[in-house]
């Protein structure tokens, strides 16, 4: 049963490329809209949850925070090493407007893995029950479509080829099938 209602995640995830390949005069509005959605839920929600749920704070800071800070800074310092090797290797102002073609693939590589552990989550959930696999199936499908206009997005926007960022959208489609799959 999981397996089949992945099926509805890679439906949603491969639509969500197709609307990115087609709305590219507009799409940095999409893409901020979609970030300002996604910073409102972890800044309102999901950040006032885990502080409350948290343990002993750290010098006074709560765990969830340094956490977060922590993530975030793992993902500048990522996209920043990639940046610089580019540069270093004589790549930096070329071919590609300055843009850095490894970081939009390892930020779809990044999706891949999201997608992998909400087919995993999918899985999981409908083996506890049937009524708990139906929520995390809407959770799951409800946000794949912006899965998939970010996993193309970000591998197009970075200067890669729209193979490329086909192949990582096919991915990051096929991800939650094969987790589902696994569990």
């Amino acid at each position: 049963m999981a397996v089949f209602v992945a099926l509805g995640a890679f439906l949603m995830t491969l639509a969500g490329g197709w609307v990115a390949q087609r709305v590219t005069d507009r799409r940095h509005l999409v893409l901020g809209l979609a970030g300002g959605l996604m910073l409102g839920v972890v800044g309102l929600d999901l950040l006032p949850e885990a502080i409350e749920a948290a343990g002993e704070p750290v010098f006074g800071v709560p765990m969830a925070l340094l956490l977060f800070v922590g993530g975030f800074l793992v993902a500048h310092l990522v996209e920043r090493l990639l940046s610089a090797r580019q540069v270093a290797h004589g790549a930096g102002g070329g071919h590609h407007g300055g843009r850095v073609p490894q970081v939009g693939l390892t930020a779809a590589a990044a999706m891949v893995g999201h997608s992998l552990m909400d087919g995993i989550a999918l899985g999981a959930a409908f083996q506890v029950s049937g009524s708990m696999g139906v929520a995390v199936a809407l959770a799951v499908i409800s946000h794949d479509f912006t899965d998939g206009f970010n996993t193309y997005t970000l591998t197009s926007l970075y200067g890669n080829a729209r193979r490329k960022a086909l192949l990582m959208l096919f991915a990051a489609a096929a991800a939650p099938v094969v987790g589902a799959a696994t569990t």
